[in-house]
């Protein structure tokens, strides 16, 4: 027969009620922002036929931000705050994308981002079919892994076999060449370089978050909560066991919740606004911000 869950550890119900407050505020104004995110998608991917270019670039980022937005919606509906931290953590990365690509240099920083990606891609497929150094290493891996041992790669390999030319090809694409031959150089120091150090950029996402002014906001995130997101700060189990407040549990509770909303919702406004600024839609996001968003957003 299946278990229930031990109230005084885990109640699903309990938790919604006691973050209803939160819920019925922060909840919806993320969903307008996905909502209106999706039309400003809709409307600005017209003009752009083929996503895989610097034109693209800006659009994809932003759909990440929608779906992670989205997600951390889901997330903080089920009071689930704690689970949502690398989800807010991912908005947050995203808008610094967007903000760094725009601030200066866009063609350089966009086609540096989309050869990180193709290469990233070319890695995977290399792992895949076996091919390669960094193939070679992984084929070795799994062969000794408790778990992939047991994994027939051969369905995998086929199909990596495949996509090693076309993202071959799209990696030796001439409008990509600088920011390949940025990469070239970047690799002989580090093998796997971050996409924003290329054309002199920062080393690392904190100096990225410090050169465009939101350093601060990065520490939060990778400081405050970082014990949480990688499993090694724990100390709030004992705190909420030692609550004398009927409505806390040890697990899905509300504590940090106004905080990483309004992260998520700033990191998500902010990269809306960076997009419709650069489209011409500015006062299009001032007439929708301040009716939809500010008077819950600010009150």
């Amino acid at each position: 027969m299946p278990n229930k869950p031990l109230e005084k550890v885990l109640n699903r119900d309990l938790s919604r009620v006691a973050a209803k407050e939160l819920i019925d505020r922060y909840c919806p104004l993320l969903d307008e922002i996905v909502n209106y995110g999706t039309n400003l998608y809709a409307r600005l991917s017209q003009s752009v036929p083929d996503m895989a270019t610097e034109a693209g670039v800006p659009l994809l980022i932003y759909l990440h931000v929608l779906e992670m937005t989205d997600g951390a919606s889901v997330l903080f509906r089920e009071s689930s705050v704690s689970a949502a931290i690398p989800t807010v953590r991912a908005i947050f990365e995203s808008a610094l994308a967007l903000e760094y690509i725009f601030a200066a240099d866009t063609s350089n920083r966009a086609n540096a981002w989309l050869l990180g990606y193709l290469a990233e891609q070319l890695e995977w497929a290399n792992m895949m079919a076996g091919t390669e150094k960094t193939g070679q290493q992984f084929h070795t891996a799994m062969q000794t892994d408790s778990v992939g041992a047991s994994i027939d790669l051969a369905p995998y390999q086929a199909m990596a076999t495949k996509v090693k030319t076309l993202y071959e090809t799209e990696l030796d694409r001439q409008d990509l060449a600088a920011a390949r031959a940025e990469r070239d150089a970047l690799q002989k120091k580090n093998p796997f370089p971050h996409w924003y150090t290329s054309f002199g950029g920062p080393r690392n996402l904190r100096q990225l978050a410090k050169e465009l002014g939101r350093e601060a906001q990065y520490l939060v995130l990778y400081k405050v909560f970082s014990g949480v997101a990688h499993g090694q700060n724990l100390r709030r189990f004992i705190t909420r066991k030692k609550s004398a407040d009927p409505l806390t549990r040890l697990i899905r509770d509300a504590a940090d919740f106004e905080q990483l909303a309004t992260n998520a919702m700033s990191h998500a406004l902010r990269s809306t606004r960076l997009l419709s600024n650069k489209h011409g839609e500015t006062s299009q996001y001032s007439t929708w911000y301040t009716k939809e968003i500010k008077p819950g957003y600010a009150p």
